[in-house]
């Protein structure tokens, strides 16, 4: 009996020895198997890296362009109200408004102004309320024109609805929008 025990675990022993240099082959392949799965990550990843490069360098000399323009527009022009008295700005942005809208010979229904500080810095944000009938391609017209004012105006909230006058008219002739924008400007205080 005790001969077949050890027998037995001959048998185990020698298998067991047999088994070791397949785990080992079998720990070498799945190394492998995991390093060409990394690899081939990294190198998708490298390559669209590399588009997105090749993107920035196609594009650079369009940015370029750009800030050039923004730069020339900041310097011919200042970008926001500068001025002492926050009235005289508040003029002036009235002024700039009214020469936008006067292009396209645009009705005014309201236009109201007020000033709002901003205790953070050295602004103070004209807020302008507008609201007129026209088309829309008067309105695109009146936002292209408010587009080009300097110093720059923003357009926070623009609502268009129907006109109540093309309410009462059915169709008889080019549909009336009311907008209502509220525009702002900034005026940087010394």
């Amino acid at each position: 009996m005790n001969l077949d025990n050890s027998d037995n675990r001959r048998r185990a022993l020698t298998l067991g020895l047999l088994a070791v240099p397949f785990i080992i082959l079998a720990l070498f392949v799945d190394g492998l198997v995991v390093a060409h799965a990394q690899h081939h990550t990294r190198v998708v990843q490298l390559l669209q890296e590399r588009e997105n490069a090749k993107d920035l360098m196609r594009n650079a000399p369009r940015w370029h362009d750009q800030i050039t323009k923004l730069n020339a527009l900041s310097q011919s022009a200042p970008l926001f109200f500068g001025s002492a008295e926050l009235n005289s700005a508040a003029a002036r942005m009235q002024n700039e408004v009214s020469s936008a809208i006067a292009v396209d010979h645009v009705s005014v229904l309201r236009n109201e102004i007020e000033l709002k500080a901003d205790n953070d810095s050295k602004r103070t944000e004209l807020h302008l309320l507008l609201t007129f009938d026209g088309d829309i391609a008067t309105v695109t017209h009146v936002l292209f024109h408010l587009r080009q004012a300097r110093p720059l105006l923003f357009v926070r909230k623009l609502e268009l609805r129907a006109s109540p006058q093309t309410a009462a008219a059915l169709l008889s002739g080019p549909n009336l929008l009311q907008a209502e924008l509220a525009i702002v400007g900034f005026v940087q205080t010394p």
